[in-house]
């Protein structure tokens, strides 16, 4: 089988992207599938697979995919996703999608904007194919032919909400509430944490007799 060689901005620990990537070549890894990881930045914490450094160029990638026999191409994040039309004519490249921040929550609204339009054009019409990680984000960006690999929680049965009176009745232990969140302004805003400081002004109207820990 062909090796598969995965490019993405950061290969390091608290990035989610870095953790699906790692699942994904100890997997592969596993299946006798050679898989490596090409990245701008990355730390010495992976194991079961090599990571590449490489740079913003077209160059550096082919150098890195050099490494490997023949290897098909899946960008991940951008600035590769951004070199798949140069790549395409040495390599058969693919597109991971895995979505943006809404660009109109940070200050470099205009960059972030032009990221999203800029694979529209350079990217999606010349990968081979197309995944995404979930059905909500292939109606965002409009892309018919997208795969959906699921990634979030979309494919989990909505089990419905839950009212306070539902809550175990466990005295002297703080009911903790799990949570993804960034730091900064604008991230922090995009994850919802203007969201979970009004839950807890509402719990404790609400006459919660119970302390909350968000984690």
């Amino acid at each position: 089988m062909r090796d598969v060689l995965f490019l993405t901005c950061f290969m390091k620990h608290g990035y989610g992207v870095s953790v699906v990537l790692d699942i994904f070549a100890r997997q592969l890894a596993a299946q006798g599938v050679r898989a490596a990881v090409a990245a701008l930045d990355s730390d010495d914490r992976w194991t079961g697979f090599p990571v590449y450094p490489v740079d913003r160029t077209v160059a550096s990638v082919r150098d890195a995919a050099s490494l490997l026999d023949n290897p098909l191409l899946v960008a991940v994040t951008t600035p590769f996703f951004e070199m798949i039309r140069e790549l395409s004519a040495t390599h058969d490249c693919w597109a991971w999608e895995m979505g943006d921040p809404t660009p109109g929550l940070f200050p470099d609204r205009q960059a972030r904007e032009d990221i999203v339009r800029n694979k529209k054009v350079l990217s999606y019409p010349y990968a081979r194919g197309l995944f995404v990680l979930s059905h909500f984000l292939k109606a965002e960006i409009g892309q018919k032919q997208a795969v959906v690999i699921h990634l979030g929680c979309d494919h989990m049965p909505d089990l419905g909400t839950k009212g306070l009176a539902e809550l175990p009745a466990e005295t002297g232990r703080p009911l903790r509430v799990g949570t993804l969140m960034r730091f900064g302004k604008g991230e922090a805003f995009y994850k919802g944490g203007h969201l979970y400081l009004k839950l807890i002004d509402d719990l404790e109207a609400a006459g919660a007799d119970r302390a909350f820990e968000f984690h």
